[in-house]
Order: C-alpha cells, then sequence, then structure tokens
C-alpha cells in the first residue's frame, strides 16, 4: 500500500517524532503495526546500502568519532586490587563462575591483542585508565604528607601501553579514578552503621582529595604529551552511593537500614554527599594542573572532563514514586555537573537504559519494556531525551563551559548492554548510535561515541531481582558480530539502512533465550520475568521512532502468552 510503503522509506529519519514517553508506546499503535507489516512483509522495501546515518570522520564539529572502553579493574591481571579482595569474600557473582576470574583479560601483561583489535574496527579513540593502587601501593590517608606516585616502573609501563595505543593510530582518553580505590584507603569486615558503609574511609576522609591530587599530579606531568582526552572520576555519583549508601561495592558491608542510606545520601558531613564534595575539589585541582602543565610545556589543550551516568528515570506509579524519581533525578543528574561546569571542557556521558523508580530504588517495568542480562531496561530513545535535558539546563548557562564555544560538547564515555549470548547487542548498539543522530539533528553537539567495553568482563555488582545472567570471559570484543558491525561502520563512518535489518536477522535464535527480555503480570500486582520459548524466534519490532529497531512488544505479547503459567 502507497501509504505503508511512505511510512517505510520515513524510518531512518529519527527527528521526524519526539522520544516516546514512557509507557504510552500505544499511543502510535496505529503507525507501529504498518511499520512491522512493512518490516515483515515479503514485499517489504529493501533500503540496500542507502545511508541512515552519516558521521564523518570526527574533524567537525557535527562529525561523531567512535571509541572503545575499558579499565584497570576490568582488564589488567596482576592487580591486587580493593575489587580482587571484594569479590573473594563473595562480592562479585560472576566470580564464582568464571575460571581464573583473577587474570581478568591479561592488559597489563600483555595488551597489545585487545589494543590492536580495537584498532582493527576502525574506532579512533581507546579510553582506558591507570590504576592508582598500582602506583601508590603504600600509603595511608590518615599520613599527613600526600603520597604521590611511588612505583615508577609501573608508571613506565602505563607509559608503554599509551604509546602502543597511539601507534595503532588511536587517540588516548585516560581515566585518572575508575572505582577503584587503593587497599590502604578501606577497612575489611566493619560493620554497618547508622552513617551507611566505610563511613570516613575513601574519599569520606578530609585528606583523600591532597592524596588524589599528589598522584594525579605525578601522572599529568608524565603523560600529558600522550593523552588526547581526560577524564577525572568515572560515575563519581554512582561510586558514592554503592560504596557508602548501598555497601554492594567495596569494602561492604551491605547497608540495609532505608534511613541510614538516606542520610548517606542527604547528609553533606558523611556519606555519598561528602564524598561527592571531595571529589568535586579535587576535579577542580587537578584540572588546574592540567592547564598549568600544558601551558608550561607548550602542548595543545586536551578536552578534560568527567564520566557521569545517568539513566532515563520513571516512576513505575504516580505518587510517591514520581517524588523519588524528581528526588533522584536533581541528586544524579544533576548535582555533581552543576558544582564543575565552569571545569568540564566535554560532559562526559555514561549511558546503559532505562531505570525504573520504585520507592527510593530501582524496580521492574512492565512488558512494555526489554531488558539486558543485567535487568537493565533498553531505551536508546531515552538517550536523546536526557542530552536534550542538559542542552535545556547548560545550553544558555555562561558558566558551562562545555556548552560555550570553545567548549567541545558531550561525549558518550560508555554505552552498552550486558548480553552474554549477543543477542541483542548488535542491534542496541546501532539503535543508539541512530539515537545519537537524531540527537545531533536537534542542534545538540554530540562529538564521540564509546562503547562499553573492548572485552568482556566479570560483573562487579551483584545482579538486579530476578535478573542473573552474567558475560562469560570471553576476548577480546563483546562477540564477533559486533566486531564485524563496528569495523563496518567505523570504517565507512555510516550506518547503512540495511544493518539494522541484518543484525536482528543475525540475532534469531531457535533456543531458549538465556535470560528474559519481557516480564509477565502476577497476581499480586507485581511482575515476574517471562522466558523464552524454545520454538519462539527474536524478531525485530519498530515501535514509534524511525530507525530504532526494538525487540518489542509483539515478541513480549507472545511470550506472556505462551509462557503465562509463570505468573
Amino acid at each position: 500500500h502507497p501509504d505503508v510503503l511512505h511510512l517505510a522509506r520515513r524510518r531512518a529519519r529519527a527527528t521526524d517524532l519526539p522520544p516516546l514517553p514512557f509507557p504510552h508506546r500505544r499511543s502510535l499503535s496505529v503507525m507501529a503495526a504498518l511499520l512491522l507489516c512493512a518490516s515483515q512483509s515479503s514485499a517489504s522495501v529493501d533500503y540496500g546500502d542507502a545511508v541512515a546515518a552519516s558521521f564523518g570522520d570526527g574533524s567537525a564539529a557535527d562529525d561523531l568519532w567512535f571509541g572503545l572502553a575499558t579499565a584497570p579493574a576490568h582488564a589488567e591481571n596482576q592487580l591486587n586490587d580493593t575489587w580482587l579482595e571484594f569479590a573473594s569474600r563473595g562480592g562479585v557473582h560472576a566470580w564464582r563462575n568464571t575460571p581464573r576470574a583473577a587474570e581478568r583479560l591479561h592488559f597489563w601483561t600483555d595488551p597489545e591483542v585487545d589494543i590492536k583489535l580495537a584498532a582493527d574496527t576502525g574506532v579512533s579513540v581507546y579510553r582506558l585508565g591507570v590504576d592508582w593502587g598500582r602506583l601508590v601501593p603504600d600509603c595511608s590517608l590518615d599520613r599527613e604528607t600526600p603520597c604521590g606516585v611511588q612505583q615508577w616502573e609501573v608508571l613506565d609501563r602505563y607509559i608503554e601501553i599509551i604509546k602502543s595505543v597511539r601507534s595503532h593510530g588511536m587517540r588516548v582518553m585516560l581515566s585518572l579514578f575508575h572505582h577503584s580505590f587503593p587497599r590502604w584507603g578501606v577497612t575489611w569486615g566493619r560493620a554497618e552503621t547508622p552513617r551507611g558503609a566505610a563511613a570516613g574511609e575513601m574519599f569520606t576522609h578530609p585528606r583523600s582529595v591532597e592524596h588524589f591530587v599528589a598522584f594525579a599530579r605525578d601522572v599529568i606531568e608524565r603523560f600529558a604529551p600522550l593523552v588526547d582526552f581526560w577524564v577525572t572520576f568515572n560515575e563519581p555519583v554512582v561510586f558514592s552511593m554503592l560504596t557508602h549508601c548501598m555497601g554492594i561495592w567495596p569494602p561492604g558491608p551491605a547497608v540495609t537500614n532505608p534511613y541510614a542510606r538516606l542520610n548517606c545520601m542527604t547528609n553533606p558531613k558523611t556519606g555519598a554527599l561528602l564524598a561527592q564534595n571531595n571529589m568535586i575539589r579535587a576535579h577542580r585541582q587537578i584540572y588546574a594542573l592540567i592547564r598549568a602543565n600544558e601551558l608550561a610545556a607548550q602542548l595543545p589543550l586536551a578536552p578534560v572532563g568527567v564520566a557521569h551516568l545517568i539513566m532515563d528515570s520513571r516512576p513505575f506509579a504516580v505518587g510517591f514514586d514520581s517524588a523519588s524519581t524528581l528526588f533522584i533525578d536533581l541528586y544524579s543528574k544533576y548535582y555533581f555537573i552543576d558544582q564543575l561546569k565552569e571545569t568540564l571542557d566535554f560532559c562526559g556521558i555514561n549511558y546503559y537504559g532505562l531505570e525504573i523508580v520504585t520507592g527510593i530504588g530501582p524496580g521492574l517495568a512492565p512488558k512494555e519494556v526489554e531488558y539486558s542480562g543485567s535487568g537493565r531496561g533498553i531505551s536508546p530513545t531515552g538517550l536523546v531525551s536526557l542530552l536534550e535535558a542538559y542542552q535545556a539546563r547548560y545550553g544558555t548557562d555562561p558558566k558551562a563551559r562545555f556548552m560555550r564555544g570553545d567548549g567541545y560538547g558531550f561525549v558518550v564515555t560508555e554505552n552498552g548492554i550486558a548480553d552474554s549470548q549477543d543477542l541483542l547487542r548488535p542491534a542496541y548498539l546501532l539503535e543508539h548510535l541512530l539515537a545519537l543522530r537524531a540527537a545531533q539533528r536537534r542542534g545538540i553537539r554530540v562529538r564521540g561515541y564509546t562503547f562499553w567495553t573492548a572485552s568482556d568482563n566479570w560483573v562487579r555488582a551483584r545482579a538486579a531481582p530476578h535478573i542473573a545472567s552474567f558475560p562469560s570471559m570471553s576476548r577480546p570484543c563483546p562477540c564477533a558480530l559486533v566486531c564485524h558491525i563496528a569495523q563496518q561502520d567505523a570504517t565507512a563512518r555510516n550506518v547503512v539502512r540495511r544493518r539494522p535489518r541484518r543484525s536482528w536477522r543475525s540475532s534469531t535464535v531457535q533456543r531458549p533465550l538465556p535470560f528474559p527480555i519481557c516480564l509477565v503480570p502476577r497476581r499480586s500486582g507485581l511482575t515476574a520475568p517471562a522466558h523464552g520459548h524454545p520454538n519462539l524466534p527474536i524478531s525485530p519490532h519498530i515501535l514509534g521512532v524511525p530507525g530504532l529497531l526494538r525487540v518489542g512488544e509483539g515478541v513480549c505479547r507472545r511470550l506472556t502468552g505462551d509462557m503465562g503459567r509463570y505468573g
């Protein structure tokens, strides 16, 4: 039908429709049905190699460069860090189903394998980090004299690795802190207190800023000529929340008292808020050090930023959940950036998907949402909505350096999906690239996209309720198909229209799904995961935004129909 073909031709123009509010996807059910008909009909349009989104070569302001990311605690072997201790004490589930987990991915002793394979995908930026504890193994938070780098041969080894990255034609994005505090900054076996976990330790200690800045100073002085982007802190809000207020990251213990959690989040004299304020102080000092060092050495100015996790947070129900969502938005999305906006050349965004808020924590959504293996909702349009919210908040703020003419704009410093069988990852990657192109067409200056991660890794935190699936230790790319897609699209600098369809076709399975992608309503009114049917293939569905493919509500309906006994 001509109307169906007309709608099908609009699939790649992702700016035609705004992001769909959750959970009102059915408001476009007629259009979705037409698009589904066009996509599944035997007479459907084959777009061939027509370009759906072109990203340029990264040199112009509206281009988008591609990158891959990793971190010491994920990839480096021979690293006796807090995560190793935490995992051995039972804090990491994947530790128990992965052989030789302590070896990680041998990135310390054999980095060339991962670096070469990353370069072969065609990406232009490689994000990696240095481990504070490896460089400064012997110190104390109570020591009055700040501890700088102690292991200079370790520093030289990091320089060798960075030079290898550059020799493979990739620019370097270096993280100074990626969720791993040195072992001398934590105490094991402490009991839960009204102030949360690890009170007075790590970045809640009054001298933590001095020690971290001393370490960073030595790194900056040696690394500055080799670094193209600096990330001072990775997900500082998440780190402070999960360590101090939840106790599910090192060193623990888990915080079970809700009043202790709330006090930890809101009391500026203890817990997460104190840690964040100290990290803010440290970032400002490090920013000044980087600029002073560059000017003294007559080096080009490398953009400095943070990698800030933001989620597409939406309330499960109207009322208290809505109020909680507003609090979480103000607390986790804006506070840290508000305090640093004058010293951010770029605003790094770590985005993984949708988070449904129930009470003061995450919950599971109705069946309209698909889930990753770690229980996180998939929402490419949420990325566009969040970037628009940041644009609205900081776009006209003269103090927001990253939004000014001399600023670098936004960089997606992490985006990825937990998918042990690589069923959803290929389409997830392409969907989010198309979402970023939609954001650019709306005037949002997004300069780069970094996929997490360059290699599969053991998961560091516990699984979400009911959704327990962990990636195996495979190396060195999330999956061969993603490597193939990344190599083709990063080299060609575009996503062709037939690529998403091929991704879904490659994802089709005739076996039980390894993790639930949909939810089944229970008689109690709550939800439970619906597992795959042995004869049910995954097929693509278009929901609302042209060019963004979803596993979709159709699959969820078929699952819930076949698997209703789980309710």
